[in-house]
């Protein structure tokens, strides 16, 4: 089993503290997998430590007590920011993002290639569960 640094809460931000995370989280896999990180690493990595903490948090790997667990739960995390769990439908809703890509000699770590110029609260960014098309019949 690989151990890697946690992933900062905002990789592409405009904070320095968050840059230097992301750096020392691309370079721990590139020296780990002996291969450059990829578009979906992040989201990779990110993903199963969700399913991870649910499993420790609920103490089994039963997929329906770890949905459960899920269901509802709000989070903050590299994925979504301001996320949560809807358990009508199982949608993650997160803030969105409108961006300015960056010329590339401004672009000084990998992955931070945008600005973000506005925030969409999930809100506004996804439909409203009562317009949820969804019929969750698995």
């Amino acid at each position: 089993c690989t151990t890697l640094p946690p992933m900062p809460a905002r990789t592409v931000a405009p904070s320095t503290t968050a840059r230097a995370g992301a750096a020392a989280f691309i370079k721990s896999y590139n020296d780990t997998f002996h291969q450059t990180e990829g578009a979906y690493s992040v989201y990779g990595y990110d993903a199963a430590n969700v399913i991870f903490t649910a499993m420790t948090k609920t103490g089994t790997t039963d997929a329906d007590t770890i949905v459960k667990y899920l269901d509802g739960r709000q989070f903050n995390d590299f994925y979504a920011h301001a996320g949560e769990w809807r358990a009508r439908d199982h949608r993650v809703l997160h803030d969105m993002y409108v961006v300015d890509v960056l010329p590339q000699s401004e672009v000084k770590l990998p992955h931070a290639w945008f600005k973000i110029v506005q925030v969409i609260p999930p809100s506004r960014a996804f439909r409203p569960e009562s317009q949820s098309t969804c019929n969750k019949d698995w």
